[in-house]
């Protein structure tokens, strides 16, 4: 891909990660028990299918006209806590919202309201990356989600 093509990429990943934690995008029970996010904007469409809901895993897809052009994979728990799920996937929302301009796969480096803190590992860039999340309470971790990924062609 092109400079101007990454640049498009990492706005339209951003923009689908927003738009995923709003009511604008189509949710689909698939038939193998998964379940499928989808966004589209003019050529680009975002998919995200994923299994379970505690622990969970899948992976996020980019496509360009058609064609793949980026791919995440992920998996990650809820663990060492009483707190009710909806809390903590409310504040993990919260913090995906603070993704970097130059890493939008996930959110900021670290992020902090209330009683939670959010952190997040990343090596890489948007080509080809991994890294680590995870959510803390009175320091203590109580969620955590690795993902890897970049382009593909």
């Amino acid at each position: 891909m092109h400079t101007d093509d990454i640049q498009q990429l990492k706005l339209f990943l951003r923009k689908s990660h927003l738009f995923e934690l709003e009511a604008t995008t189509t949710v689909t029970e698939e038939t193998d028990a998964s379940n499928t996010i989808t966004f589209q904007d003019g050529l680009w469409h975002f998919r995200d299918n994923f299994f379970g809901t505690d622990p969970y895993g899948g992976h996020e897809i980019i496509h360009y006209d058609n064609k793949p052009v980026w791919i995440m994979t992920y998996y990650g728990q809820i663990h060492d806590t009483d707190l009710p799920t909806q809390d903590i996937h409310n504040f993990l929302f919260e913090a995906l919202a603070t993704s970097p301009e130059n890493a939008p796969f996930r959110g900021a480096f670290t992020y902090q309201n209330g009683k939670f803190e959010y952190r997040n590992e990343i090596q890489g860039d948007i080509s080809n990356f991994s890294g680590r999340e995870s959510i803390w309470q009175n320091g203590k971790e109580i969620y955590w989600f690795t993902y890897a990924g970049g382009l593909v062609n």
